[in-house]
C-alpha cells in the first residue's frame, strides 16, 4: 500500500507542476452541482457573515500589495471604501470655501428676517395667459383706432355744413326744354323769349357746374377718410373684446407690485455672484462625490470603513483552515503590518467622509444654491420692472349703435354719384351728419391708445419666471433652518482637506493637497519589508491580484443581495407611492416645478416594471445561495458563487433623480424620500460587473489555494515528498519503481501535455474575414462572421439597429455610411416587424428602396401584416422593377452582399473537456487553444462564437449526410438552452480535423474556413429529424431576424407531476430564450386577429394553415375544470394544446399550425364543439378554393393545348356552377400521373360546354 500511495502523491505533484501552464479539465459541471451541494440551504446573510471576513483579510492583502508596488495611493484606498472616483475627492478638497462660509452668515440673517407669508411674487401662468390675450391688440390695431380719433377721419364738409343752396328737387332741365319749345315755334323772331331761353341754360349750366365741382370733393373725402373710420371701428371692436383681460392683467400686476415691495431686502444682499458660483461648485462636487463608482479597490470595507477590521480575519481559526491549513497566520500578520498602522489614519477622514456623504446635507445644500441662484436673478431684473404707476388702459364707450351708424354713412356715400339720386343723396347727408359725428366721438373715449399704454402692451413676463419663486424657497429655508444644518458640512471640507494632507502617500497634485512633509530617508515603518524570523527570503506572491479583489467583489454582491432583499418592502413602497406622486404632478401649481417633475418622472412607468423585475430576480438569486458558510476548502468557497453566476444578473436601476426631485412636490412624502434614499446605492450597483466575479471566483479560489500553499508551506516539491516519506518505504526496490514511474510520467507530461505557446500571446488576425464561395452560396456567412455582435448591429432600446434609427430619423449619409461598412440589412425592427427594405417600400421610397435591393437586401421577409416587399410594390406601383430583381437574382445566382471589414471572431467552449483526448491538444492552432475553455462551468452561452459538443449529443446518420442535434430534457434541459443561444454548434470533429492538419498552415486555415462542414444543423426529436431546423435558428439569430416565437403568449397550466412542475421554471426560461411572454391571464385584444410573426409568413398562409398568438399549453393530468371552454370553442384567438406542443416547435424551427397531427388542439377533443366545427368549415373552405385553382390551372392548360378554338376564354369568373362541377370533377379524379392529361381534357370540355351554354 505504501508504495502506491507515494505513486499517487507524484502524480499529483506533476499536477500541481502543470498548473501555471494551462488550464485544468473540467470535470461534468452537473455532477460537481451534485456533488457540492449542501443538504441544507441557509440564509444569504449567514453566507456574507462569515464570508465577509475572508474578504476583508483578502482585500487587505490586495490593498497591501498595490501599495508596495505603488499601484495606488491612500486616496485611492480612500476612495474604494466609500466607492467613489478618487477625482470627486480631490476636486472636493480642492474647493476654497471659508468665503463661503462667511457668506452664509449673513444670508442666514436675511433669510430669518425675510417675512413670513409670502408664496411667490407673482402669478406667472395668469398674467402669461393675459398677456398672450391682450397683446391681439396689436400695434397696427392701436394705430388705426389712433387715426380714427383724428379730425380729418370725418369728411370736412360734414362739419363745415357746405351743402348746394340750390333745391334740385326742381327740374331745370325740362324749364329749358320748354324755352327751347316756345323759341322753335316762333313765327318771328322775339328777342324776349330767346332771352329767357338763354338765360335758363345759363343758370342750368351753372348749378350743375357747381354741383359737380361739389360732388368731385365728396367723393374725394370720402376716399380719403371713410376707410380710417372703418378701420378704427374694426380696432375698437377688438379692444372693446378685450376690456375685462386688460383690467385683470392690470390688477395682477399691480398685486405683484405689492410682493416686490416686501421682497426689496434681496437687493441689499452683498456678494451674490461669488456666493452662486461657489456654492454651484460645492454642489456639484457633492453630486460627483455621491456617484458611486465601479471600480473600487476596497469594495470588502465599503459597509463598515474601518480598514482595521480585516484583522478578525487573522483570528478566526476557520480562515486559518483555508489560506493555512490551519497553521499560524503570523506570517501574513506581519505583512499586513502596513495596512495596520495606516487603517488609524484613516479614522478622522472617515469620520469627516461620513457627514459628506449624509443625503441630507447635500439636498440642503442644493436648495441654497438654488435659493442664490434665484437671489442672483432678483437682483439683474428687478429694477427694469416698472409696475407702480400703471395706466388706465381699460375705458371705452357702448358701441352698439355705431355700427349701424357706419353702415348707413357707407350707403349714404355710395348714393351720391348717380344723378338721378342726386337730391335723395343729399338730403341723406344732411340727415346723417349727426350720426357721423357721433362716431368719432365715441371712439375718442377709449383710453388704450395712450402712450402710457405701451408699457403694458411691451411687460415682458419671462424675467419673473427665474425668480418668482425666491419667496417660497427663502420661507422654506426659514422653517427647516437649512443654512444651519449646512454650515458643518462646509466646515468639514478644510478638516477633511487637513486629514488627507497628514496622509503617507498620495500622487494627488500639489493644487488639491498640500505636498507630504519629506520623512528621513529611513524608511517608514510601514513601508519595511514585515520581519518573518523563520524564513525571511519567502515572499507573497499571486498570480493574478485581480483574483483578490474578485473575492471581495463578490462577497460585496452577495451582501448587497441580501440588502436588497432585506429593502422588498421599500421597493414596494416606491412601485405604490411613486405612482401616487406621478399622478399629484398634474395637480402642482408651480409651473417651473411641475415641468421638471414631468420630466422626471415621464418614464416612471417603465420604471415601476424594472423594479418588480429586480425584486423578482434578486429573490431567485438569493435563493440559489445554499451554503452553511462554513466551507472546508476555498475551492468550495468559489463553488458558492459559482450558482450565482449561472443566473441572469439583475438590471441596473438608478434612482437618484427620482430622489432629487422630491423637493420639488408640495407635499412632502418623508416614506417615499427614506424609500428612495436607502435604494439608491444598493440598485446602482454594477451587477454586470458583480456577475464576471462569480463566474471568475471558482477559478480565482483555486489559483488562490496554490499562492497561499506556496507562502506558508517551508519545503514544497518532488524531492521533500520523497525525504519525507522514506520510512514508508520496504527497500531501495520501492523508491527506484517510484522514481521511475515518475520520470515516465514528467517525460509524457514534457511531450505530449506541456504546452509552451500557452504562454506566449497568440498571433493577432486583424484581416478582414471573408467566407468561401460555398458558404456564401448556402448562407453561412451571418453565422461564420456572427454580425449580431458587432456593434454597427447593436440594437438600442427601441429595438432598432443603427442603420434603422439613422433612415427614420432622416440622417441617409449615417445610413450610407453603415451599408458601405457591411451593417446588417435585413434585420427586422420595429412594432410592425420590418426590415429597412419593407419600412423604404412603405414609404413608396423609391431611392433608399433601390440602394437597398442593389445591396442584396432580402426580398422573400415579410411583416407582421404578412407583406412582403412585392405587396408594397405593387400597392405603389413600383412593382415590375422589384420583379426585375427578383429575376436577376435568380439569373446570377450569386449574393452581392457587402461584408463587414472585420475579422472572423473565436472565442470556444468545449462543453465537456473529455471528448477532446489531453494529449492531442498541443497540436491545435495556438490562437484556438488560446481562446479555448475546456469545461463549462455554468458561463452564459452567448459568451462564446463555437461550442464544441460531445459525441453523446449527435445523432450522425450512416451516410453522414444528416448531424443532427438530439432533443430531449437531460442534463438539466441544456440542449434547449443550446439551440437558443448565439453560438454555433460543432462536432468534435472539427479539432480532430485541426489536430491531423498540424505542421499544414494552408490546410489549417482552409479548415478554419470551413469550419461549416462540422456544424450540427439538423434536429432530432421524437424519432424524427428535422433538417435544417438548427440552422434556421442561428441564422436568424446573426441576420437578426425574429425568434421563433415572437409575438407568442403562452401560459402553462400546472400539473401534479412534481417532476414535470419543476421543469416548469426552465422552460418560462426558454421561451423568453426564444422570443415569447409568459402570461397569467390570455386575453384577445386588437393584435390578437393578427398571427404571430412566423404564422404570418405568405407562403404559410398560402399553404391554408393558421397559428394564434395565445397559447395554452396543458399536461395529460391538468385539471380539466382550469380550462376554459372559450380557449377551446374560440379556434381564431386561443391554440390549446398539450405541452409538448411548444417542444415540437421549436425542434422544428416551425410554428406547428393549429390543423397538425403531430400535436392535435384541444378542440379536436370535442366532434361537436364550435372550435372543431369551425376548424372544419375553414379547411373545407381551403380545400375547395384549391381544387377550383387547380381546376382553373389545368383549364388554362388545355385552352393552350388546343389553341383557343372555341373563341372563348376562361376566366376565373367563371359561374358558381362551372367551379361546382369542376370541383366535383376534380375531387373525384384519381391523383395518378397517367391520368393527369385526360382529366384536364374533360375537365375543360366541361368547363367549355358550361361557358358555351351561359
Amino acid at each position: 500500500m505504501k508504495p502506491i500511495l507515494i505513486l499517487l502523491i507524484l502524480l499529483f505533484i506533476i499536477g500541481q507542476f502543470d498548473i501555471h501552464n494551462q488550464q485544468f479539465e473540467a470535470d461534468n459541471p452537473l455532477d460537481r452541482m451534485k456533488r457540492d451541494a449542501p443538504s441544507i440551504k441557509s440564509k444569504a446573510a449567514i453566507v456574507v457573515d462569515q464570508h465577509m471576513k475572508l474578504a476583508k483579510l483578502l482585500n487587505a492583502i490586495y490593498l497591501q500589495m498595490q501599495l508596495s508596488n505603488e499601484k495606488i495611493d491612500d486616496f485611492d484606498v480612500i476612495a474604494g471604501i466609500w466607492e467613489i472616483d478618487r477625482s470627486a475627492i480631490e476636486k472636493l478638497v480642492s474647493l476654497k470655501v471659508n468665503a463661503l462660509a462667511e457668506s452664509m452668515s449673513s444670508l442666514e440673517k436675511m433669510v430669518n428676517e425675510f417675512p413670513n407669508g409670502l408664496d411667490r411674487i407673482a402669478n406667472v401662468e395668469e398674467i402669461s395667459k393675459k398677456l398672450d390675450s391682450v397683446k391681439e391688440i396689436t400695434p397696427e390695431k392701436r394705430e388705426a383706432l389712433r387715426l380714427a380719433m383724428k379730425d380729418d377721419s370725418v369728411p370736412g364738409f360734414l362739419k363745415t355744413g357746405d351743402f348746394p343752396e340750390w333745391d334740385f328737387k326742381e327740374n331745370l332741365a325740362i324749364k329749358v326744354l320748354e324755352k327751347l319749345e316756345t323759341v322753335r315755334s316762333m313765327t318771328n323772331f322775339d328777342p324776349d323769349k330767346t332771352e329767357k331761353l338763354s338765360k335758363a341754360m345759363v343758370a342750368i349750366y351753372f348749378h350743375l357746374n357747381k354741383l359737380r365741382n361739389w360732388i368731385t370733393t365728396v367723393n374725394e373725402e370720402q376716399q380719403k377718410t371713410i376707410e380710417t373710420l372703418v378701420q378704427g371701428y374694426e380696432a375698437a371692436i377688438d379692444v372693446k373684446n378685450k376690456v375685462t383681460e386688460l383690467q385683470e392683467l392690470v390688477t395682477l400686476l399691480t398685486e405683484a407690485e405689492k410682493v416686490l415691495v416686501h421682497v426689496q431686502s434681496l437687493k441689499d444682499i452683498k456678494g451674490v455672484s461669488g456666493m452662486q458660483v461657489e456654492s454651484k461648485n460645492l454642489n456639484t462636487a457633492l453630486l460627483q462625490l455621491h456617484q458611486k463608482s465601479n471600480m473600487s479597490v476596497a469594495p470588502a470595507f465599503s459597509s463598515n470603513p474601518d480598514l482595521a477590521s480585516f484583522e478578525t480575519g487573522l483570528k478566526d481559526e476557520w480562515i486559518g483552515s483555508l489560506i493555512a491549513g490551519g497553521k499560524d497566520l503570523g506570517l501574513l500578520e506581519s505583512f499586513l503590518d502596513d495596512i495596520a498602522s495606516i487603517a488609524k489614519t484613516f479614522t478622522p477622514v472617515n469620520q469627516n467622509m461620513k457627514t459628506l456623504m449624509t443625503y441630507d446635507l447635500i439636498d440642503e445644500l442644493k436648495l441654497v444654491s438654488r435659493s442664490i441662484d434665484e437671489i442672483s436673478k432678483f437682483q439683474q431684473n428687478s429694477n427694469h420692472l416698472n409696475l407702480t404707476s400703471l395706466p388706465s388702459c381699460n375705458e371705452s364707450p357702448d358701441l352698439t349703435d355705431v355700427k349701424d351708424a357706419l353702415e348707413t354713412s357707407q350707403q349714404l356715400y355710395k348714393s351720391i354719384t348717380p344723378l338721378d339720386e342726386v337730391a335723395n343723396g343729399i338730403d341723406r347727408l344732411s340727415d346723417g351728419k349727426a350720426k357721423i359725428l357721433s362716431i368719432q366721438q365715441k371712439l375718442k373715449v377709449f383710453t388704450v391708445t395712450n402712450k402710457g399704454c405701451e408699457t403694458l402692451f411691451s411687460f415682458d413676463i419671462e424675467p419673473f419666471k427665474d425668480f418668482n419663486d425666491v419667496p417660497d424657497t427663502i420661507t422654506w429655508m426659514k422653517e427647516e433652518k437649512t443654512i444651519m444644518k449646512i454650515k458643518p458640512l462646509i466646515g468639514t471640507i478644510p478638516k477633511l482637506r487637513e486629514d488627507l494632507e497628514k496622509l503617507k502617500r498620495t500622487k494627488s497634485p500639489a493644487t488639491t493637497v498640500a505636498p507630504v512633509t519629506k520623512t528621513s530617508t529611513k524608511a517608514p515603518k510601514g513601508s519595511q519589508k514585515p520581519k518573518r524570523s523563520a524564513d525571511d527570503g519567502k515572499k507573497l506572491e499571486f498570480q493574478n491580484p485581480q483574483d483578490l479583489l474578485d473575492v471581495a467583489i463578490s462577497v460585496r454582491g452577495l451582501e448587497i443581495m441580501d440588502l436588497i432583499l432585506q429593502y422588498n418592502n421599500l421597493i414596494d413602497t416606491v412601485i405604490r407611492q411613486g405612482a401616487l406622486a406621478e399622478n399629484s404632478i398634474s395637480r402642482i401649481d408651480n409651473p417651473s416645478n411641475k415641468a421638471e417633475l414631468e420630466k422626471i418622472w415621464k418614464d416612471f412607468g417603465m420604471m415601476k416594471t424594472k423594479l418588480e423585475a429586480i425584486k423578482s430576480n434578486n429573490q431567485k438569486l438569493v435563493d440559489t445561495v445554499t451554503s452553511s458558510g462554513q466551507e472546508t476548502s476555498l475551492e468550495d468557497v468559489g463553488l458558492v458563487y459559482r450558482n450565482l453566476a449561472s443566473l441572469n444578473p439583475s438590471e441596473r436601476v438608478f434612482l437618484r433623480d427620482l430622489r432629487l426631485s422630491m423637493r420639488l412636490f408640495e407635499r412632502e412624502n418623508k416614506e417615499l424620500m427614506e424609500s428612495l434614499e436607502k435604494l439608491e446605492k444598493p440598485l446602482a450597483t454594477d451587477w454586470q460587473m458583480t456577475h464576471a466575479s462569480f463566474k471568475r471566483l471558482p477559478t480565482a479560489m483555486q489559483n488562490l489555494k496554490k499562492d497561499f500553499d506556496k507562502f506558508f508551506k517551508v519545503e514544497t516539491g518532488f524531492m521533500v515528498t520523497v525525504k519525507n516519506n522514506l520510512s514508508y518505504f520496504g527497500g531501495g526496490a520501492g523508491v527506484l519503481v517510484v522514481l521511475g514511474a515518475a520520470m515516465g510520467s514528467f517525460f509524457f507530461f514534457r511531450k505530449y501535455i506541456h504546452d509552451p505557446e500557452l504562454k506566449m500571446k497568440p498571433p493577432v488576425d486583424n484581416e478582414p474575414f471573408v467566407p468561401t464561395e460555398e458558404a456564401m452560396s448556402k448562407h453561412y456567412d451571418f453565422m461564420q462572421l456572427q454580425d449580431s455582435r458587432l456593434d454597427m448591429n447593436k440594437r438600442n432600446e427601441a429595438d432598432l439597429t443603427p442603420m434603422f434609427k439613422a433612415y427614420l430619423d432622416k440622417d441617409y449619409d449615417h445610413m450610407r455610411e453603415l451599408i458601405e461598412e457591411g451593417a446588417i440589412v435585413d434585420a427586422v425592427c420595429g412594432q410592425y416587424n420590418r426590415t429597412l427594405l419593407l419600412e423604404t417600400a412603405n414609404a413608396r421610397d423609391i431611392r433608399y428602396c433601390d440602394l437597398l435591393l442593389e445591396r442584396d437586401a432580402e426580398l422573400q421577409i415579410w411583416d407582421c401584416y404578412s407583406k412582403d416587399v412585392e405587396n408594397y410594390a405593387v400597392k405603389h406601383k413600383f412593382a415590375v422593377y422589384v420583379l426585375d430583381q427578383k429575376r436577376a437574382r435568380e439569373k446570377l445566382k450569386v449574393r452581392k452582399r457587402i461584408l463587414p471589414k472585420t475579422p472572423r471572431p473565436w472565442k470556444i467552449l468545449v462543453l465537456e473537456a473529455s471528448s477532446f483526448p489531453l494529449w492531442k491538444r498541443k497540436k491545435l492552432p495556438h490562437r484556438i487553444k488560446a481562446c479555448t475553455k475546456w469545461g463549462y462551468t455554468g458561463e452564459e452561452f452567448d459568451e462564446y462564437t463555437t461550442i464544441i459538443l460531445p459525441k453523446r449529443y449527435v445523432r450522425v446518420a450512416d451516410d453522414d449526410d444528416s448531424v443532427a442535434l438530439i432533443m430531449d430534457d437531460a442534463d438539466g434541459m441544456m440542449k434547449w438552452k443550446l439551440v437558443g443561444c448565439k453560438a454555433i454548434l460543432t462536432r468534435v470533429d472539427f479539432f480532430h480535423r485541426l489536430y491531423k492538419a498540424h505542421g499544414y498552415p494552408e490546410e489549417v486555415q482552409e479548415i478554419l474556413n470551413t469550419d461549416y462542414r462540422d456544424w450540427v444543423l439538423d434536429m432530432y426529436s421524437q424519432k424524427e429529424v428535422h433538417e435544417k431546423a438548427l440552422y434556421r435558428h442561428k441564422n436568424r439569430i446573426h441576420q437578426m431576424q425574429p425568434p421563433l416565437l415572437q409575438d407568442v403568449k403562452i401560459i402553462l397550466m400546472p400539473t401534479k407531476n412534481k417532476k414535470l412542475m419543476a421543469k416548469q421554471k426552465t422552460w418560462k426560461e426558454n421561451i423568453r430564450l426564444f422570443g415569447g411572454t409568459i402570461v397569467d391571464d390570455p386575453t384577445v385584444d386588437e393584435l390578437s386577429n393578427l398571427p404571430p410573426y412566423y404564422a404570418a409568413n405568405p407562403k404559410y398562409i398560402e399553404e391554408g394553415n393558421h397559428q394564434n398568438r395565445t397559447w395554452i399549453l396543458k399536461y395529460k393530468d391538468t385539471d380539466p375544470e382550469l380550462i376554459l371552454k372559450e380557449w377551446i370553442d374560440d379556434w381564431e384567438h386561443f391554440t390549446c394544446a398539450d405541452m409538448e406542443f411548444l417542444p415540437q416547435c421549436i425542434a422544428r424551427c416551425r410554428l406547428l399550425p393549429t390543423n397538425n397531427s403531430a400535436v392535435p388542439l384541444a378542440y379536436n377533443d370535442d366532434k361537436q364543439g364550435k372550435g372543431y366545427l369551425r376548424a372544419k368549415e375553414v379547411q373545407e373552405e381551403y380545400t375547395r378554393k384549391t381544387l377550383a385553382m387547380a381546376a382553373e390551372r389545368d383549364l388554362e392548360k388545355w385552352k393552350k393545348a388546343n389553341g383557343n378554338k372555341y373563341g372563348t376564354t376562361a376566366t376565373t369568373t367563371t359561374t358558381q356552377s362551372t367551379v361546382e362541377s369542376t370541383t366535383d370533377s376534380k375531387a373525384n379524379e384519381t391523383k395518378k400521373a397517367a391520368d393527369t392529361k385526360k382529366t384536364s381534357e374533360k375537365s375543360g370540355t366541361e368547363v367549355e360546354k358550361a361557358t358555351t351554354k351561359k
